[in-house]
C-alpha cells in the first residue's frame, strides 16, 4: 500500500478531444519538484503543439491509496505556471504521437505500462507520407526520458483495483518513457 499524489494536468484546445487530461502519479507529496519537471516536458514539447493548445498545471490535487484507489488526503504546491504551443499553420484534432511509461511490473499477468498522448501536433511534425517526421520519436522519447529520471524516479504507473470493494490495485515505478515511431489518434480523452 503506498500513497500516490495524483497530478491532472487539463489541456485547452478545440483540437483536444474530448476535453484533454493528461494524469501523472508520483509517490512524492508534496509533489512540487515532479510537478516542476512535468511543466518542463510540456514545455520542451510545445513547438510541436498548435498554438491553439494551453496545459495548465495544478496548485493541489488529491492523494490515493494505491492498492484501493480510495482519497486519503490531498497535496498543495506553487502551481507552475501555463504551457502554450508555439507550432503555427496546420494541425489536424486528435493526431499526434504518444509516450509509452515502461514499468518492470507484473499486474494480472500482464505488463504494466502507461501512455500519455501528444495529439493534437502540428502538420510539420509528420513526413510526407503521414508518419512522424524523421527524429521525432528520438527527441522526444530524450525529452520524456528527462522527465522520467526527473526528481529521483519518483514517477509511477497506478493499475487500478479490479472492482470497486477490491484492494488489488498496484503502482510500479517507471523505468523508461519512449515514443514508438508511428501516429496515433484520439477519438476522445478520459476526464
Amino acid at each position: 500500500m503506498t500513497t500516490l499524489a495524483r497530478i491532472p494536468v487539463v489541456w485547452s484546445s478545440p483540437g483536444a478531444v474530448g476535453g484533454g487530461l493528461s494524469t501523472f502519479y508520483t509517490v512524492n507529496t508534496p509533489p512540487s519538484p515532479f510537478l516542476a519537471a512535468i511543466r518542463v516536458f510540456f514545455d520542451s514539447l510545445k513547438a510541436i503543439f498548435p498554438e491553439e493548445v494551453t496545459f495548465t498545471f495544478p496548485g493541489t490535487g488529491d492523494t490515493i491509496e494505491d492498492s484501493t484507489g480510495a482519497l486519503n488526503g490531498t497535496w498543495t504546491s506553487t502551481a507552475p505556471a501555463s504551457v502554450t504551443g508555439t507550432a503555427t499553420g496546420a494541425w489536424a484534432a486528435g493526431v499526434g504521437g504518444r509516450v509509452i511509461w515502461r514499468t518492470a511490473g507484473l499486474t494480472r499477468g500482464r505488463r504494466v505500462r502507461g501512455t500519455t498522448f501528444l495529439a493534437p501536433v502540428a502538420a510539420s511534425q509528420f513526413d510526407a507520407s503521414g508518419s512522424l517526421a524523421d527524429g521525432n520519436a528520438t527527441a522526444w522519447s530524450a525529452i520524456a526520458e528527462t522527465l522520467r529520471a526527473a526528481d529521483g524516479g519518483s514517477m509511477r504507473i497506478w493499475t487500478r483495483p479490479q472492482t470497486s470493494t477490491s484492494a488489488d490495485g498496484d503502482s510500479h515505478a517507471v523505468i523508461l518513457g519512449v515514443v514508438p515511431d508511428a501516429i496515433t489518434w484520439l477519438r476522445s480523452r478520459r476526464t
